[in-house]
């Protein structure tokens, strides 16, 4: 039983890393939006909002919320395979628990960054920071 629940966690872990490097190794134009072979134009303050945007986006859906999903249903496989043990039922639950938690945190950091960067540039979605700051400026 322990052999095939080893063979069963390797195969799961080598399933959900071929699943996730098409999303690893996208590359959608890079980080920086500026000041680069593809796009010389030079960086401005509105690019910093760009990439921390970009960032967020990536770490969220593209890191933590495949992980989530992962560890979610890694939980449920262990609870279901170890469920007349229970210690491995009260550690499955744990793996859930705090898959979901981190999910919940990751997905709230997610939204107030996004919510500082709209607040920041007057709800555009371009992200024109530069605006607000030319705007006070000539007042």
């Amino acid at each position: 039983m322990i052999k095939l629940f080893k063979q069963l966690k390797f195969s799961f872990l080598v399933f959900s890393a071929l699943l996730l490097m098409p999303v690893l190794a996208r590359a959608e134009g890079g980080l920086v939006p500026c000041g680069t072979s593809t796009n010389p134009d030079p960086c401005t303050f509105n690019d910093f909002f760009i990439i921390l945007n970009t960032i967020m986006s990536f770490l969220t859906f593209a890191i933590a919320l495949p992980l989530a999903t992962i560890l979610i249903v890694y939980g449920g496989i262990v609870l279901v395979v170890g469920a007349s043990n229970p210690s491995k039922r009260d550690n499955a639950k744990k793996v859930i628990y705090g898959a979901v938690i981190g999910l919940v945190i990751v997905l709230a950091s997610f939204v107030i960054v996004k919510f500082i960067v709209v607040t920041l540039s007057n709800g555009e979605s371009d992200l024109n920071i530069e605006s607000v700051f030319n705007a006070a400026a000539e007042e």
